[in-house]
């Protein structure tokens, strides 16, 4: 939760994508990811891929996956399409690390 608190609060601040700030959020979401996986290539691509496909997502998964995140207070985590992220914050994620 912090990590998606600390990204909205980057995106809606304008942080530039190429600061030293927004890689610092880059490499602790993909240390989030990298524990998830634990490294192992063929998980990552995987999960990559699983969740590309959400829109194919039973509904049962979504509740599994983004419930425990709503009710921890995570706005974006609630309703028909839930996410970790609002847009703005996917957008300023992409952006940074776009900007590698």
């Amino acid at each position: 939760m912090a990590l998606f608190r600390d990204i909205e609060a980057a995106a809606a601040g304008g942080v530039d994508p190429r600061s030293d700030e927004a890689r610092a959020l880059l490499g602790r979401q993909n240390e989030l990811f990298g524990q998830f996986t634990g490294g192992n290539p063929a998980m990552s691509e995987g999960l990559k891929k699983m969740w590309e496909d959400q829109a194919n997502w039973p509904e049962q998964m979504k509740k599994q996956v983004y419930e425990p995140f709503a009710k921890a207070g995570n706005p974006h985590a609630k309703g028909p399409a839930p996410s970790f992220l609002s847009e703005k914050g996917r957008s300023f994620m992409d952006a940074v690390a776009a900007a590698k």
